[in-house]
């Protein structure tokens, strides 16, 4: 049931990143806390940012997902 519900809300675009936070008027800073590159985006989190493409080559390294995934093509 969580997965679906965190599925859900990257579909809906409802996931509370920097980037939807600021575009819903709320005065943070937008840039990534992580790679400290661009803004906050559910693509950037996921298929952009450096760090988290370390986390899917580690997912993948360690068989985390039944089938092969990649997000993004990478």
């Amino acid at each position: 049931l969580k997965i679906k519900i965190f599925l859900w809300k990257i579909c809906h675009n409802a996931f509370p990143t920097r980037g939807t936070l600021l575009k819903r008027r709320l005065n943070i800073d937008a840039g990534c806390p992580t790679c400290l590159g661009d803004i906050e985006t559910i693509e950037h989190i996921f298929t952009e940012c450096q760090t988290g493409k370390k986390v899917w080559e580690l997912a993948s390294q360690h068989q985390w997902f039944p089938i092969q995934f990649s997000p993004g093509g990478y």
